[in-house]
C-alpha cells in the first residue's frame, strides 16, 4: 500500500467536484464517506476495511457500483478504503486518492488536533485580561488567578473563550479600582465601575456557582482594602 493511500494530506492536484460527486456521491454511501472523514479528522489511516451494520439493498448495490465488485455477502460486509483509494486513483477521478476526493466532494476537513490546539489558545487569551491586572497593578492576585485557572470556575460560568475574555475583563476593571478610597457602596461603586456589557445569547440553563449568590460581608463595603475573596478564592 502506499504512503498517498494511507496518510490523509492536502490535494496537491485541483479536483473537478463533480468526478467525486458522481463516483461518492450517492446518498447511499453517505455512511462511507462520513466513516472516511472522521479518520481524516483524527489523522488516522485510510487503509483497511469499514462497515456498516444491517446495510439496505440501495447501500449494497452502491457499494457495488463503486468496487465493481460486490462488497460480500455477510450481515455488514465491508469495504476496504485502500481499494477504494486505488479505484480513484487508476480511474484518473482523484489521483491524489480518497482524501483529495472527499474534500473536493465535502469541503475541507478540520483535524481534531487542529481544533484543540485554537481552542486551548483561545481560552489562554481569555485570561489576558487577569495576567495585564497582575503584571501592572495587582501581582498579589497571581495566586488567586492561578486557581482560578485551574478549578473550572471561569469555564463553567462563561462556557466559551469569548465571554471568558469579557467576563475576566470586568473583574480584572473592577479589581484594578480597589480599594476605593474613599469608601463607598457596593451600588456606586458598581455605577462608576465602566464594564462590558454583558453577551447576548447566553443559555438560560447556564451553570451557576452558588460561591456567586452567597452574601458576602467583604461586599457591603468597598472600602479601602481589597474584599477578601481575592486572596482566599
Amino acid at each position: 500500500m502506499s504512503e498517498d493511500a494511507s496518510t490523509p494530506r492536502l490535494p496537491s492536484v485541483s479536483v473537478d467536484r463533480d468526478r467525486p460527486t458522481r463516483l461518492l456521491g450517492d446518498p447511499e454511501l453517505a455512511w462511507l464517506v462520513d466513516r472516511v472523514r472522521r479518520r481524516m479528522k483524527r489523522d488516522e489511516p485510510l487503509t483497511g476495511p469499514v462497515a456498516l451494520a444491517v446495510p439496505t439493498a440501495a447501500q449494497r448495490a452502491a457499494t457495488e457500483r463503486l468496487l465493481g465488485r460486490a462488497p460480500g455477502t455477510g450481515r455488514s460486509p465491508s469495504v476496504r478504503l485502500d481499494a477504494v483509494d486505488a479505484v480513484l486513483r487508476r480511474s484518473g477521478i482523484s489521483p491524489d486518492g480518497l482524501a483529495t476526493a472527499v474534500t473536493a466532494l465535502t469541503g475541507p476537513v478540520s483535524r481534531l488536533t487542529d481544533v484543540r490546539e485554537r481552542e486551548a489558545h483561545a481560552w489562554q487569551d481569555a485570561y489576558a485580561p487577569l495576567d495585564a491586572l497582575i503584571r501592572t497593578t495587582g501581582p498579589e492576585l497571581a495566586d488567586w488567578a492561578d486557581r482560578l485557572r485551574q478549578d473550572g470556575l471561569v469555564r463553567r460560568l462563561a462556557r466559551t473563550p469569548h465571554a471568558a475574555k469579557a467576563l475576566l475583563g470586568n473583574a480584572a476593571e473592577a479589581l484594578r479600582r480597589l480599594p476605593a478610597d474613599p469608601a463607598v457602596s457596593l451600588p456606586a461603586f458598581a455605577a462608576a465601575t465602566p464594564l462590558a456589557p454583558p453577551l447576548t445569547g447566553t443559555p438560560a440553563d447556564a451553570p451557576r456557582d452558588p460561591d456567586l449568590h452567597r452574601p458576602s460581608p467583604n461586599w457591603a463595603c468597598v472600602s479601602r482594602r481589597r474584599p477578601s475573596w481575592t486572596a482566599d478564592r
